[in-house]
């Protein structure tokens, strides 16, 4: 019993980070062309 959660907390965990990963990885890219977009609005 035990060790089938500690396997799923552990699972979730996981789940948890790639999440986390991909949120601020999409983050930076929108971040980007966003500055791209202003940098064109400049010249």
């Amino acid at each position: 019993e035990n060790c089938i959660q500690r396997f799923e907390d552990r699972r979730l965990a996981e789940q948890q980070r790639q999440q986390d990963l991909n949120i601020s990885r999409q983050q930076r890219v929108e971040d980007r062309e966003l500055a791209n977009d202003q940098r064109e609005q400049d010249l």
